[in-house]
């Protein structure tokens, strides 16, 4: 074909594409595609910065000198900068297709689409996730021991967040009283994106004396976790913990079915899909109606931050070590077993990655 007609080439590369999806589709054969890969974007690398805004610190620590992983490390920047050549740093791990998409071995053109389909993925999965959850808490929330009245209707957004006890309540900053009369109203409880919400306390039982206790480990928060990287069913099989701190008697059973954790190749729980989760079941709790980082009542781009700040940054030599217990405690309520054939291994192993992510494709077909 003559090379002076791209956008006929570029046509015909399209049909051809997928008419191999189609084939594959027949054939179970395992294809790329770059908006099955780009869904790990907000579950592990970066809710909140756009996938532009990764790829251009990276272009500018290269501007700057940088030869290698090191050297782009040594760079002085702004913590801006930091986080996002941090989070492109994970985008590439969890997302090796870029690195080709990178080293010029596409043309500009495909590199273009493929960087238009991560981003349709990135945020295709986080709507998913965004429905998916919508309809859980609702369900979980109504099925509680104590009927609720009025009963949560997924679909109205309008009398959730504090304007319902049941969410209102899980809603509500530890430092309030939601059974207190005189702060249980809207007006008089700030949204504050730095206050600690009682879903994220086990049981929502805060001890003003000992804040970590507890923190992190709320019963909603670890069902949420389970609905969108283990399975909706999974969430109904908490394990059991009798104390705040205490490893589970019993863990979540696991599917004949690979989740989208094992595919991912996710062997312990990563502290940027907790800061993810926990940003979706506020947003599921809240009143608010469509999605935006940066909602006028509350701003999910330093809420995001400040917990990924707790897990990557921690304060101290105590607080490290409080936290290596945290996440012990998540991997031992829903540690992601790998297939047999994975077993052994303690690190993530990035040859494995993408084959994975492409599994995914056939292995949820409502994606």
């Amino acid at each position: 074909m003559s090379d002076g007609n791209p956008a006929l080439k570029h046509r015909c590369n399209a049909l051809e594409e997928e008419n191999h999806r189609l084939r594959a589709k027949l054939t179970k054969t395992l294809i790329h595609s770059y908006r099955v890969e780009g869904r790990a974007i907000c579950w592990l690398a970066d809710l909140v910065n756009p996938l532009s805004d990764l790829i251009t610190e990276h272009d500018h620590r290269l501007d700057l000198g940088a030869e290698d992983e090191a050297s782009a490390d040594d760079i002085q920047s702004s913590a801006e900068e930091d986080y996002a050549y941090c989070s492109f740093k994970r985008l590439i791990h969890w997302c090796p297709s870029i690195k080709k998409l990178l080293n010029g071995e596409v043309d500009d053109h495909d590199v273009s689409l493929a960087f238009r389909d991560l981003k349709m993925g990135a945020d295709g999965a986080r709507s998913d996730d965004t429905s998916r959850l919508k309809s859980a808490v609702a369900t979980w929330l109504n099925n509680t021991k104590q009927r609720l009245e009025p009963l949560l209707i997924p679909d109205n957004k309008l009398n959730q967040g504090f304007y319902h006890d049941a969410t209102g309540q899980l809603l509500c900053p530890v430092d309030y009283d939601w059974l207190d009369p005189f702060q249980w109203q809207p007006l008089i409880i700030p949204s504050n994106c730095k206050h600690v919400s009682h879903f994220f306390i086990y049981e929502g039982h805060y001890d003003s004396k000992n804040p970590s206790k507890g923190l992190f480990r709320g019963d909603y928060l670890l069902k949420a976790f389970c609905c969108i990287f283990t399975s909706p069913s999974s969430a109904e099989e908490k394990p059991n913990t009798n104390e705040v701190g205490s490893r589970p008697t019993k863990r979540i059973k696991l599917r004949p079915h690979r989740n989208v954790a094992q595919l991912l190749g996710m062997k312990a729980v990563d502290p940027r899909a907790i800061a993810y989760i926990a940003c979706q079941l506020h947003f599921t709790l809240s009143s608010s109606t469509s999605w935006d980082l940066n909602d006028e009542v509350f701003d999910y781009n330093i809420f995001y931050w400040n917990i990924v700040d707790y897990f990557e940054w921690p304060s101290s030599p105590r607080k490290s070590a409080e936290i290596q217990e945290l996440l012990l405690w998540w991997n031992s309520c829903i540690l992601v077993q790998m297939p047999e054939e994975r077993k052994g291994s303690q690190h993530h192993d990035t040859t494995e990655v993408p084959n994975s992510i492409i599994e995914l494709w056939h292995a949820a077909p409502d994606w």
